[in-house]
């Protein structure tokens, strides 16, 4: 993987309480389509990469959206309704549930930001194929 489940609660703005071992399943779903998508090579060249790499951070966020995207219906978390424009400093925050129209809504919202992140990606391939619309398993 690329990225961690911290990165991935702060990118997401989303409480401790979101645990690693929630977050993993779903970020390792995210990193085997990352990978599918840029090929093997690229991807353990990504994981090699410095972190403050401007490829490894795209990379990095990219897979960080695709894991709160499969994150979001499974787990059914807790999220603000405001969402990424509150303060990282949102512990004492108040969070409220996503009902399951909400979840898929939210879902799609950081597929399409992986998306779009990944087509202004200077390490696209000249032939991608589609991202899946569900990689994740209940």
């Amino acid at each position: 993987m690329l990225t961690s489940a911290a990165k991935t609660r702060a990118l997401a703005n989303w409480p401790s309480s979101v645990t690693d071992e929630q977050m993993t399943p779903h970020l390792e779903g995210a990193a085997r389509e990352l990978e599918r998508r840029v090929g093997v090579a690229v991807y353990a060249a990504l994981a090699s990469a410095p972190a403050d790499d401007a490829d490894r951070l795209a990379g990095e966020e990219i897979e960080g959206c695709l894991a709160i995207a499969y994150a979001i219906p499974a787990l059914h978390v807790f999220a603000l309704a405001a969402g990424p424009t509150v303060p990282k400093e949102i512990e004492d925050a108040e969070f409220s549930f996503l009902d399951p129209e909400q979840a898929e809504t939210q879902a799609a919202i950081w597929r399409a930001r992986a998306e779009r992140r990944f087509a202004a990606w200077d390490f696209t391939p000249a032939d991608p194929p589609a991202m899946s619309p569900r990689m994740y398993a209940i």
